[in-house]
């Protein structure tokens, strides 16, 4: 838990040499994705987008794959679960068109 905590924080102040030092404990002890993909952002937002692709190559050459991100929403009394790129929900293009006026009425200025 220390070696995560650690890593998370050298991700969010872009302390990149301890991130890596944090990050190598951490694959030895377990094979969460989670390290991977902190490690990966990291590279990415400070622009070493090479080094992002070699860790999201070594996550393919280990076996390591990520899992999706899940959000839930009650409705109704009914609970309704979206997983990151699903496209089989019934109401799914229903859904897209009230996001749609949502992102033009902030967009447009009316939400102020």
């Amino acid at each position: 838990m220390a070696w995560s905590a650690l890593l998370s924080s050298c991700c969010s102040h872009g302390e990149t040499s301890l991130a890596e030092v944090a990050a190598e404990r951490l694959v030895r002890l377990e094979r969460h994705c989670g390290v991977y993909v902190l490690l990966s952002n990291m590279y990415a937002s400070s622009g070493k987008y090479d080094d992002a692709r070699r860790i999201r190559q070594d996550m393919k050459e280990r076996g390591v794959e990520k899992t999706p991100g899940c959000s839930s929403i009650e409705v109704n009394g009914i609970i309704h679960e979206f997983v990151a790129g699903e496209k089989t929900h019934p109401q799914m293009e229903e859904m897209h068109k009230v996001l749609e006026k949502m992102i033009y009425w902030i967009l447009s200025g009316c939400a102020t």
